[in-house]
């Protein structure tokens, strides 16, 4: 009896998922490729989030750094600046490139540390801030 598209599909999908099972076994740890968040050994590397990037050479790549201005210089509009770097048309493609990107450690800890910059050098803190609001609300 002949099996439906889907029925091949599913069994396609079990069939491959079963051959990448036993690769990952087979292979020693060296050998596999390593995710961005996970070291050759398979265990989840130790990322010490308050040490600055920016003095790190190397440590972010070049597009990342130009998302990270692009993504703070247009208001957080991750999309817009994913459009800007990658010359990107389609929007859809964009924004999941975008969420991608800001959920990468080094650039999530890039925008933070570029934030952190921006707010310093203006000097605003946020007891500053609901002081300038507060004028700005209650001035007659």
């Amino acid at each position: 009896m002949p099996k439906s598209a889907a029925e091949r599909q599913r069994a396609l999908r079990q069939r491959r998922a079963a051959e990448k099972a036993a690769q990952a076994v087979t292979q020693p740890a060296s050998a596999r490729r390593v995710t961005r968040h996970e070291t050759p050994d398979g265990s989840s590397p130790d990322i010490d989030m308050d040490a600055p990037l920016s003095l790190v050479p190397g440590t972010v790549a070049r597009r990342h750094r130009l998302f990270v201005d692009a993504y703070l210089s247009n208001g957080l509009n991750g999309t817009a600046a994913y459009q800007e770097v990658y010359k990107q048309e389609d929007p859809t493609v964009a924004q999941k490139g975008a969420s991608r990107l800001l959920r990468e450690v080094t650039v999530a800890k890039l925008v933070r540390e570029q934030q952190q910059a921006l707010a310093a050098m203006h000097s605003l803190t946020r007891e500053r801030l609901i002081e300038r609001l507060m004028g700005i609300a209650f001035a007659m």
